[in-house]
């Protein structure tokens, strides 16, 4: 027995104008035993979730929208009762996800809006940003690079909005392996002062120089060797 209320007066502000439906379909028949195929109609499931749309052979197929009784909507692109194509996902928080989908997933090029500000806009897989995008801060700082299973990892540059900047590889959202950083402004980490237009070129653990690297200095002057955080705690001996 097909679960079904026309029930188009109280989902009024839920529907899909006839103009978004694909080929302008007719309404699905009113007969419950009838196949819904190939026509535009509403359907409430028992547990209260509402999907209005286009049908083919009893699913959900062409362009439509889906409503779970927690406040989630989905509007967009069905192929056989799965998500697939362009679509848009709103959740309960704010939170907005639009672009691609692929058996029911976000998967290919989307932009996620989170509702605190934060963005990001590239490539996603399963619903994780996966490949290459670009995830910005509610600040204006910015990240540009490489994403793996949602963590900025890879090759990457991060922009600060003070004007620093840095650009090399990232391991599990922290700058790790070999980086170039460049102030933007003047600064000053622990005990060491920094200019503007200071430049450290070499080896990150966990976000901070760690390793051999060179510090070059605004004025010319450089520093090279085994640093720990912006330390140099070895000078690397110079031949006479």
């Amino acid at each position: 027995m097909r679960f079904i209320q026309f029930l188009f007066l109280v989902l009024a502000p839920f529907l899909i104008p006839q103009s978004a439906a694909e080929g302008n379909l007719p309404d699905c028949p009113s007969n419950l035993e009838s196949v819904w195929n190939k026509c535009f109609g509403a359907f409430i499931y028992p547990n209260g979730d509402i999907y209005i749309g286009n049908w083919k052979n009893d699913v959900h197929h062409g362009q439509g929208k889906y409503k779970w009784t927690d406040g989630r909507e989905y509007s967009g692109q069905w192929k056989l009762n799965k998500r697939n194509g362009q679509g848009t996902k709103i959740y309960p928080n704010g939170d907005k996800y639009t672009g691609e989908w692929k058996n029911d997933q976000q998967n290919g090029e989307g932009t996620y809006t989170w509702s605190n500000g934060s963005r990001y806009s590239g490539e996603v897989e399963n619903g994780v940003q996966h490949g290459q995008g670009t995830y910005t801060w509610p600040n204006g700082k910015h990240y540009e690079g490489d994403f793996q299973s949602g963590k900025a990892h890879g090759q990457g540059k991060l922009y600060y909005p003070n004007g620093d900047r840095y650009a090399g590889q990232y391991k599990n959202n922290r700058k790790n392996g070999i980086g170039t950083f460049t102030w933007g402004s003047d600064s000053k980490f622990k005990d060491r002062s920094i200019k503007q237009g200071d430049i450290f070129v070499g080896e990150f653990i966990d976000g901070y120089p760690e390793g051999e690297g060179i510090y070059y200095h605004a004025d010319g002057r450089t520093e090279e060797g085994y640093w720990e955080g912006y330390k140099l705690v070895r000078a690397k001996e110079t031949l006479k």
